[in-house]
């Protein structure tokens, strides 16, 4: 009896939120929710006769945007990025990311509208106005550099039958959305969404050429799909080095050094994989996929390590199978280089997540490797104590007993604080150059310094002489401009553009209409910029540069 009261409920709300479902919807519209599930770890993959590689989508990561919250991104290859969020009304963009600028619209644009009318000439229209930000001399300092007005008209073209992926596709909706940039020729979209599965055909047309891309997988297409072991893919040996060839034809070297016992827990013994700026993942291969229980980062000298070094962050997970979304986060603590000791300084969470995505090959500069597995990731080092993020999202292709023979990855400082510019720091469309064995060598900054030549006998400090230098507008006095650069170069990179500013503002300030630095409006600039346990140390160093 109890169950039949239950089961009458149920059915009464169904139909009630069918009836409620039915009556909102509007008349003559075409309801797309369905039509283009978006979740983490949605991929799709499209083939083109106009082009040899596939062409991917890929959601994954997300991170929180200033003036939008968080925010999921949609890889879209080739170091594009759309940030978006979805509500009722449909899916926005609320960030734009390339490899060459970051766009943010003053009104999140529309991705996908939630209904779109059906009949016969209508359309929902929208205009927008981004912000374009660059960097005009090439570096992670990023400023406004214009705006960008785009005019985007969204249309509902038909409802057709389709087949893609090797499956039939019935009733897919049609949609056209164009897209109009000033006095550019317009950009026409046209897109074949199925129910519960997404796009499965785009057609683009630019300046009268146009091209198709026909979905060939997507997240949850198979009904078998193979597993492979990640060691067999991510082979782990001192001496292999890695040289690839990036978009500008510049040479980057990775590299495994020579084995290392970690201080932080007995009898564990990781490899140090040195990347192209000499930062070091000391990983290993555990049950659980390529674990990294310590960092270290170059640029700081400085080391962030799993408070457990027992359950160390999982990069990627061991068995790799297509359409399987994985994520490991990690609170890890700061310390010292090499002695290990914790460190006064923001301690980041790190997030690895990861969705193989199947096999390709790919031609690289050091040849065709075949059977190679595509993989979606994004990484976060979030740095909650000075609310800051740098985000990491894209592909990367593992080729067997070799690694990674191709990347395509964005790297981005995204900040809170209104007074801080996100910026671009690094995108990678990087190939294999050369895969080769080397004699291996040690992490000459994990050795025990007692292991470190004796330091040259030191003789009379030189006589202070006095000097000036002229820099940003301003007359810098004796040591000033020096110490001001040592204090950068000592403050960690995921808050240094911050700092930078914030430092700079209270050097102008003290400089006066004189325009004149004194070494005190230095360190003084520098003790109101941050908390006193960020910068006690920085002061310390600056107090032994003074020349008055």
């Amino acid at each position: 009896m109890r169950y039949k009261k239950t089961a009458a409920l149920v059915s009464g709300v169904c139909a009630f939120v069918t009836a409620v479902c039915i009556s909102t919807r509007p008349a003559g519209a075409a309801i797309l929710s369905g039509y283009f599930p978006m979740h983490q770890g949605h991929y799709w993959n499209f083939s083109c006769p106009a082009e040899k590689e596939t062409m991917s989508w890929a959601i994954n990561g997300d991170f929180n945007l200033r003036d939008a919250g968080s925010v999921f991104m949609l890889y879209q290859g080739n170091g594009r990025v759309l940030c978006m969020k979805q509500d009722w009304q449909g899916v926005r963009v609320y960030a734009e990311i390339t490899p060459d600028a970051l766009y943010l619209p003053d009104t999140p644009y529309m991705f996908l509208p939630r209904d779109l009318p059906t009949e016969p000439g209508s359309s929902l229209q929208e205009t927008v106005t981004l912000k374009v930000y660059t960097s005009p001399r090439g570096n992670d300092t990023y400023e406004q550099t214009g705006t960008e007005t785009r005019h985007i008209d969204f249309t509902f073209k038909s409802s057709e039958e389709l087949e893609a992926g090797g499956r039939q596709h019935p009733d897919c909706v049609v949609i056209e959305r164009m897209t109009g940039r000033g006095h550019e020729p317009p950009v026409r979209e046209t897109l074949w969404l199925a129910r519960g599965v997404g796009p499965v055909r785009i057609a683009v047309e630019t300046g009268g050429t146009e091209k198709v891309y026909t979905a060939a997988s997507w997240a949850g297409s198979g009904k078998k799909q193979a597993s492979y072991a990640l060691a067999g893919y991510f082979p782990l040996k001192p001496g292999l080095r890695w040289t690839y060839q990036d978009q500008n034809g510049r040479q980057r070297v990775n590299e495994i050094k020579n084995p290392v016992e970690s201080r932080l827990a007995a009898g564990m013994v990781l490899m140090p994989f040195e990347d192209y700026l000499h930062d070091v993942h000391f990983v290993l291969m555990t049950g659980a996929g390529l674990a990294m229980p310590q960092k270290y980062w170059n640029l700081n000298g400085f080391c962030q390590a799993d408070p457990d070094q027992e359950r160390p962050t999982v990069m990627l997970p061991a068995e790799l199978k297509a359409g399987a979304f994985t994520v490991s986060r990690s609170h890890t603590v700061s310390r010292r280089w090499p002695s290990m000791n914790e460190m006064a300084i923001s301690d980041l969470e790190l997030v690895y997540s990861s969705v193989a995505m199947g096999v390709e090959d790919i031609t690289t500069p050091a040849g065709v490797f075949k059977n190679c597995i595509k993989i979606s990731l994004a990484n976060m080092a979030r740095a909650y104590a000075v609310q800051f993020d740098v985000v990491r999202v894209g592909y990367i292709w593992l080729a067997p007993d070799t690694g990674i023979v191709k990347e395509d990855l964005t790297n981005l400082f995204n900040y809170a604080d209104p007074a801080a510019v996100h910026s671009i720091f690094d995108v990678r469309l990087w190939k294999l150059a050369a895969f080769e064995t080397v004699t291996p060598v040690p992490v000459l900054s994990y050795q025990d310094s007692a292991g470190a030549p004796p330091a040259a006998p030191q003789g009379p400090s030189p006589a202070a002489v006095k000097k000036t230098v002229s820099a940003d507008g301003m007359t810098w006095e004796n040591n000033s401009r020096d110490m001001y650069e040592k204090a950068l170069a000592m403050t960690p990179f995921f808050v240094r553009p911050l700092a930078k500013k914030k430092i700079m503002d209270g050097i102008t300030a003290r400089a006066g209409e004189r325009k004149q630095v004194s070494e005190d409006a230095v360190i003084s600039s520098v003790r109101e910029s941050a908390d006193e346990r960020f910068t006690r140390t920085i002061i310390a160093e600056l107090e032994t540069m003074r020349m008055q």
